[in-house]
């Protein structure tokens, strides 16, 4: 008796060539960083003053406490970069007299 021959087809993927993509930015790292600062919500306050800490008036909470330590003789724009604050909790240290601009 003859063998019948069978051929069997192959289920693997053909191997592709890949190729290598170069990204280039279309905005330098300078052009960004403009573009965020003018973006950066002051809430009026300017950008440039210095945050000082007044210890004879003590917060409660504790957030508000690390907040006062953390934010003592930095700039606004150091404090909201930091993104520990925003403009609203400044304010609000500054109306409760917790901080003050120096």
């Amino acid at each position: 008796m003859a063998k019948s021959a069978t051929t069997k087809k192959s289920t693997s993927k053909k191997a592709v060539a890949s190729k290598t993509v170069i990204i280039t930015p279309t905005k330098s790292l300078a052009s960004v960083a403009q573009a965020t600062k003018a973006n950066v919500r002051s809430g009026g306050l300017d950008l440039n003053a210095l945050l000082k800490a007044n210890f004879e008036k003590t917060p409660r909470s504790d957030q508000n406490i690390h907040r006062q330590k953390e934010l003592n003789g930095k700039t606004v724009e150091e404090a909201l970069a930091s993104r520990l604050v925003d403009a609203r909790d400044i304010k609000y240290d500054l109306d409760k007299g917790f901080m003050v601009l120096a």
